[in-house]
């Protein structure tokens, strides 16, 4: 396997960089009820099968917890939603999960510890970076609201909204 291994300043530059783009991939997909809360959910039973898998109980102990919390959640914002998420709601999810992968992988020091991460939080980091590039490539603000998340997409492409979620 191979082994990088990182001074402070850059572990720490990483870490802040990996904490607020996966805090905003999580609000960034909050664009139909019920889809932030169950990619949530999704990610954390990804998170929890991986912390019990490396006997790690505080990590198993919080995701558990959470899982019950946005699965909880979900019942009630399932489309058409009584309760909405909003920003507060997905920040604190997301960098609920990004907290998460870092404690359950801190004393992992192999490059290939990092691909069930990804894989848990794959769609949404994916359909961030596309949606920067994208405006950048416009050259429009990063941060410029449109409707290019994959959300959007299905809807235009004629699925209804629980299928879009679902998908």
């Amino acid at each position: 396997a191979l082994d990088i291994e990182f001074n402070t300043f850059t572990s720490i530059v990483f870490t802040v960089i990996f904490i607020v783009g996966v805090t905003n991939a999580i609000n960034w997909i909050d664009g139909l009820d019920g889809l932030a809360s169950g990619v949530v959910s999704i990610s954390f039973v990804g998170l929890l099968i991986i912390s019990s898998l490396t006997n790690n109980y505080l990590g198993t102990f919080l995701t558990t917890i959470l899982l019950g919390c946005s699965i909880g959640f979900l019942f009630f914002n399932s489309y058409p939603a009584s309760i909405f998420m909003g920003d507060c709601g997905s920040y604190f999810l997301g960098f609920s999960i990004a907290a998460l992968d870092i404690l359950i992988n801190q004393n992992n020091n192999q490059i290939s510890s990092l691909y069930p991460f990804l894989l848990v939080l794959g769609l949404p980091i994916i359909d961030m970076t596309y949606v920067i590039c994208m405006r950048i490539i416009e050259k429009k603000s990063p941060f410029y609201p449109d409707q290019r998340h994959l959300h959007y997409k299905l809807l235009k492409s004629g699925f209804s909204h629980n299928e879009s979620v679902y998908v």
